[in-house]
């Protein structure tokens, strides 16, 4: 099991004049994060368009701010690859960080989540043969290719917890090659399986009209993070789904 990379994510309502805001917000971030960049961009721009953009220390973690989304996003190597409990550590202090930020800025949340990406070997076939024959019924006499399957629960009357289960192909002698290079992926490596754990609070806020977003539930999304990945092995080899 490789953990790859992980999501911080909040929604919130558009702030007005955000870049001021966050200016006299940021040095919260200080402890953890590089000098930000403040984008030349005009308040009237669309509010999707990135802000203000800040990394780690170390250059793990990249900060995005948007008029009404955040992302945090985290590349992991070495050591934390293989241990959970070490990416833990490593997210919460700064998500807490960013958490006070986002009220210092006096943001109104509508909803925030935890994305995880997990790629694994299989067990004796292929990526693709592995997830087929454990998340399929499908009958056919040609090779299925590629394989993906959505599986989406609730827990709470709160948390969407969503898997996202695809093989995923490795290729190597690709370099300086592109897609006008005939045969440019002949040389593929290896075919492993992703997994992609989403779990949010957007339930909530979707079929709750009393819905308040709580900064403590990353708590919560982070004990169901926990649980997924400890039954991970499970739901991948044996289709038995625990959270």
């Amino acid at each position: 099991m490789t953990i790859t990379n992980s999501v911080f994510s909040v929604n919130y309502h558009p702030v007005e004049e955000l870049k001021k805001k966050f200016i006299l917000a940021a040095d919260i971030l200080k402890p953890y994060f590089t000098e930000p960049t403040v984008l030349p961009i005009p308040d009237n721009a669309p509010d999707d368009i990135p802000r203000v953009t800040c990394q780690t220390i170390h250059g793990h973690s990249e900060l995005v701010l948007t008029k009404k989304t955040l992302q945090f996003t985290t590349t992991y190597d070495n050591e934390f690859q293989s241990d959970w409990s070490r990416c833990r550590i490593y997210i919460l202090d700064k998500i807490q960080t960013i958490n006070k930020l986002l009220r210092l800025m006096d943001c109104t949340l509508s909803f925030s989540g935890l994305t995880t990406q997990i790629l694994t070997d299989t067990t004796s076939k292929d990526g693709t043969s592995e997830l087929v024959e454990k998340f399929s019924k499908v009958n056919t006499e040609r090779t299925i290719f590629d394989f993906g399957q959505k599986i989406v629960t609730v827990v709470d009357d709160i948390f969407f917890v969503n898997y996202q289960l695809n093989n995923i192909r490795l290729y190597k002698g690709i370099n300086g090659q592109n897609e006008f290079t005939p045969g440019f992926l002949a040389g593929q490596n290896e075919n492993h399986i992703s997994v992609v754990i989403d779990i949010n609070d957007r339930y909530d806020f979707n079929y709750h009209k009393d819905f308040k977003s709580d900064p403590s539930r990353l708590n919560q999304i982070l004990t169901l993070t926990d649980k997924a990945i400890q039954n991970f092995d499970k739901l991948v080899f044996n289709g038995e789904l625990i959270i």
